[in-house]
């Protein structure tokens, strides 16, 4: 009883001839890592010193809580609007 699907055992599998060359891969993968080195440039300086932040610092990591942490923020800047009017 035959399913009308040839079967093939695998050490008599095509080679696939037509598919992608290895180098165009490696020629890619080495393209997009450039790509991101000269996006990000981590060789550059941070923008912000750490310093800049150093009073948000504690808000971030006084709760252990996603909202708790919102909750620590927002109440800093409504404190700040409140205290400018």
């Amino acid at each position: 009883m035959s399913s009308g699907i040839a079967s093939t055992s695998p050490g008599n599998q095509p080679k696939n001839t037509e598919g992608v060359n290895d180098w165009a891969v490696i020629g890619w993968t080495f393209g997009l890592v450039a790509l991101g080195f000269l996006v990000y440039r981590p060789w550059q300086p941070v923008p912000f010193d750490i310093t800049d932040f150093s009073e948000m610092l504690p808000l971030f990591s006084g709760s252990d809580t996603s909202l708790g942490r919102l909750d620590a923020v927002l109440s800093y800047y409504l404190g700040m609007v409140e205290a400018t009017s």
